[in-house]
């Protein structure tokens, strides 16, 4: 096999193994994407429809609850129990009222929970966890997000390293940006720091060779 065969070849080579890395990175940016997805359904996502019926139910128990205690003994005993002919005994609706839905739940809470089962089975949607689960499933996938991100950067930084340029995501950007400005605070801050210190020792130094500062003296003595 001569030279131009052997080139050709580590061409073919580096080709290929270029490919496979880049896929590689693909299906990981792919992985982070739907871990993302997965995440935020468990954190935001509507309630399976179970919950949902019976937090709907425990609202029509609660209102009917709250309206017999405010409404019951009147509608009984001054409404539609007065004495004849006494003022008070009348309906306090007409045909023309809207219906409260305090009212419905007290007096029809059976047919309101029916339907509501009915309008939920009836309705598709995509439902996060029950609640009571939902904090530790979410630690649980925000740590596998935050591995595969950590993989990703890796990754990204290896193929930069071997001639492969690409980008890294841009919350990776923000945060190296972030900590070279903080890095660069630093250093300016301790820079700043040693030219006053050195502007200080020099005054102490001029001030004479007969009698030593005891501020030199300190200061050779915390160096020591």
């Amino acid at each position: 096999m001569n030279v131009l065969s052997k080139l050709i070849g580590l061409g073919q080579e580096l080709q290929a193994a270029t490919h496979t890395v880049t896929e590689n990175l693909a299906e990981l940016r792919e992985a982070i994407d739907a871990k993302k997805a997965e995440r935020d359904l468990a954190q935001h996502g509507p309630l399976p429809p179970g919950e949902v019926v019976e937090k709907f139910n425990r609202w029509v128990d609660e209102t009917a609850g709250e309206q017999r205690e405010k409404y019951g003994a009147s509608l009984v005993v001054h409404r539609f129990g007065a004495a004849p002919r006494s003022h008070l005994g009348r309906s306090p609706w007409t045909s023309t009222t809207a219906v409260e839905w305090g009212f419905l739940a007290m007096f029809a809470g059976a047919q309101l929970k029916e339907q509501f089962s009915k309008l939920v089975k009836e309705t598709a949607y995509q439902a996060g966890p029950p609640a009571a689960e939902r904090p530790a499933e979410v630690a649980r996938l925000e740590s596998e997000l935050a591995e595969l991100e950590k993989a990703e950067e890796a990754l990204v930084d290896e193929m930069n390293a071997a001639g492969i340029h690409v980008g890294h995501r841009p919350d990776v950007v923000q945060r190296r940006e972030a900590a070279r400005r903080r890095e660069e605070r630093i250093k300016a801050v301790r820079a700043a720091q040693a030219e006053r210190e050195a502007l200080i020792d020099q005054r102490h130094a001029n001030r004479g060779r007969a009698m030593p500062s005891p501020y030199l003296v300190l200061r050779s003595r915390e160096g020591a």
